[in-house]
């Protein structure tokens, strides 16, 4: 539906012909407007797995970073799925490249962006681009109350310095997945409106063209400039990764066809601005630089001339072993690893880097045995691939051409302070540390790799062959400290004891002393998987379950409130275990969801908890006093601020801070 929202200087009593002339003529047209019609619904594409009960079982909610190796150093990747692309005329089962349909970002007379500049989300570590009327800024304000959740917190509007509004235009695409030469790919596209325009107005191809055929401000003009911002339905999540290292990732919303949606900037922020996150204005050319192989070429001359933009697809190899099997029913299976994905170029970042890059991946596999066993990070990079083993991956005779950019590659390091100068998200500068263990180092039986390696391997080996070495990595932090991915990491090992105020044993038999002589010192594991809080690791397969220590009550009285102001008591069993130290009520907790299967080292430990049991019941047991001493910290009453709550735990419950309230009130909640 088309509007038209201006005010008419046409006398009241005018004769109709005047007035649909006047229409006509664009006495208004420079204010075409739409209607929004919903949001992008991307659930039809990702067919697989869905059902007629359920049609969105088979979107990916989480996009998260793939492992991989750049040239023999430690890469990420995220996997935005299948693309179109142009086969070659001389043979179909090669890929020549892929198209770069149009992304249109507007501008006022001035050259000033009417999209907004990209801002960092300090809590989740998420870029954002957003838009609408009275913007707000993700970030909370630092005065709103920390008793409600953060997602509803008091927010400013955030305005553009330039132009002093917070009224932002989104940019317009007309391509989606379901179109043959949607690539993720866009080139930038400036439109330039006029002074009285009103920012997002415009919501679809078809009314801008009807804009820019009016004239009265309005034009259009190419920059052959591309970014790869793959479009996502909005209940799908991209990840952040610690190898952004500070460049700009924003999630941009758009318009398509009236439906609102958005894309994330995977590759090619220096096309629309610079390392700071300031945009570029208007004719800027000069100063884009494309971080990718982009071709542009013209065909004929003059007013006849048209110009293409197109993009290069480069090679990704992936090990891949045939599995025989007894059943003569079935074939073979083919196993693929997709942590050991291997590519041998990066993206420019200043005009004098190499070419040679490309987001756009042709799949080929690289044969390797069945025995023996394949160990990851046995092939790095390209040199050590026998050709002979190397094969086109196809199905029905068509290659696989993925969005498969690179995320970044690791910086090796020695100790934190070869961190201290690597660029980083805001706040996190010169704090990033050596991670020296990174936690996905494991075993083939999925263990990892802390303390026991195999017979003639070191830690160290496994660091190297499998992680490429120690690598700069956000920030460890310990107990009860924020973790989310980009934002910190809780250590994995620490020298901190674990000290509880009583009488209990500890891992090594002994008493301990009331005042933290303990020595159990296990180490931190992020609970909720990914995004939650640091709290105590455990080792499932280490020490045992055990009854309480002499002189301690195994029972807890619950005293609670029930309806009609009434009182209620009841009774709590207290669990105690050595591989929890023996705190009271404590257990190790297995983690979910449980695919991939987390190492039994990455346990945690809470207390246990009943969520069948009345909330006001589990609130005061949750929060029964446990006073921890954490290294050299304060002791206090850990217990502060908890709830009972199976979130990321597996087939159990367990007493937890609820990372809905972070930042947390201090008041309300203990604070390390």
């Amino acid at each position: 539906m088309l509007n038209r929202p201006c005010r008419s200087s046409i006398p009241a009593l005018a004769p109709l012909a005047v007035i649909l002339s006047s229409f006509a003529l664009g006495g208004c047209g420079d204010k075409l407007s739409d209607d929004a019609y919903g949001f992008i619904d991307l659930a039809p594409y990702y067919y697989d797995g869905s059902s007629a009960t359920n049609p969105t079982a088979g979107l990916v909610r989480e996009i998260a970073p793939t492992k991989g190796w750049m040239n023999g150093i430690r890469a990420e990747y995220y996997d935005f799925g299948l693309v179109g692309f142009v086969k070659k005329r001389t043979d179909g089962k090669l890929p020549d490249y892929a198209s770069v349909p149009a992304m249109y970002f507007f501008f006022d007379s001035q050259g000033n962006p009417l999209f907004s500049r990209p801002v960092y989300e300090k809590r989740t570590g998420l870029w954002h681009m957003r838009g609408g009327i009275d913007t707000l800024d993700p970030n909370p304000r630092d005065d709103a109350p920390k008793t409600v959740p953060y997602s509803v917190r008091i927010r400013n509007t955030f305005p553009d310095p330039g132009r002093g509004t917070a009224d932002y235009q989104r940019p317009i695409i007309d391509r989606l997945q379901h179109n043959a030469d949607y690539s993720g790919l866009w080139e930038i596209w400036e439109v330039t409106a006029p002074d009285d325009y009103v920012p997002d107005s415009i919501k679809q191809w078809s009314t801008l063209s009807t804009a820019l055929d009016s004239g009265g401000g309005w034009s259009l003009r190419r920059t052959q400039k591309v970014i790869n911002c793959p479009v996502l339905d909005d209940r799908q999540n991209v990840t952040p990764s610690s190898l952004w290292y500070g460049i700009p990732h924003p999630r941009i919303e758009l318009w398509y066809r009236t439906k609102q949606g958005s894309c994330f900037v995977s590759d090619g922020w220096l096309a629309l601005g610079d390392f700071k996150g300031n945009l570029y204005k208007a004719n800027s050319d000069n100063a884009r630089l494309n971080m990718f192989d982009v071709i542009a070429y013209t065909i004929g001359d003059g007013a006849s001339a048209r110009t293409t933009v197109v993009a290069p697809v480069q090679k990704m190899y992936i090990p891949k072993v045939t599995v025989a099997t007894q059943d003569p029913t079935k074939g073979a299976t083919d196993i693929r690893f997709v942590g050991d994905n291997v590519t041998d170029a990066i993206p420019r970042y200043r005009p004098s880097d190499p070419p040679g890059y490309s987001p756009l991946r042709w799949l080929w596999d690289l044969k390797v045995p069945q025995d023996p066993p394949y160990e990851p990070g046995s092939y790095k990079s390209f040199s050590q691939m026998d050709p002979a083993n190397l094969s086109n991956r196809l199905t029905s005779n068509t290659p696989f051409v993925k969005n498969f950019p690179l995320v970044g590659i690791i910086t090796r390091c020695a100790s934190d302070a070869d961190c201290s100068k690597v660029s980083a998200a805001p706040g996190l500068e010169g704090r990033l540390s050596c991670n020296k263990t990174p936690v996905d180092i494991r075993f083939p039986t999925g263990d990892l790799a802390v303390s026991d390696p195999p017979a003639g391997r070191t830690v160290d080996d496994l660091i190297l062959q499998r992680e490429g070495g120690p690598r700069c990595d956000v920030p460890a932090v310990g107990f009860a400290e924020y973790c989310a991915p980009g934002v910190a990491r809780c250590a994995l090992n620490s020298d901190e004891p674990i000290a509880f105020n009583g009488k209990v044993i500890t891992t090594d038999g002994k008493d301990l002393d009331p005042m933290g002589k303990n020595q159990f010192k296990p180490g931190y594991t992020c609970s909720p998987m990914g995004t939650g809080y640091c709290y105590l690791r455990c080792d499932s397969d280490a020490g045992t379950t055990g009854a309480a220590p002499a002189g301690i009550s195994a029972t807890l009285p619950v005293e609670y409130k029930g309806p009609g102001g009434s009182v209620k008591k009841d009774m709590a069993t207290l669990s105690f275990e050595n591989r929890c130290g023996n705190i009271p009520g404590y257990k190790c907790l297995n983690p979910s969801p449980t695919t991939p299967t987390v190492p039994t080292k990455l346990r945690v430990c809470m207390r246990s908890c009943d969520t069948g049991k009345p909330d006001a019941f589990n609130d005061v047991y949750c929060q029964n006093e446990v006073k921890l001493k954490v290294g050299n910290r304060k002791e206090d009453n850990v217990q502060k601020g908890m709830s009972c709550s199976n979130r990321g735990i597996d087939s159990a419950a367990g007493c937890q801070w609820d990372p809905a309230f972070e930042p947390r009130d201090p008041s309300l909640n203990y604070l390390p």
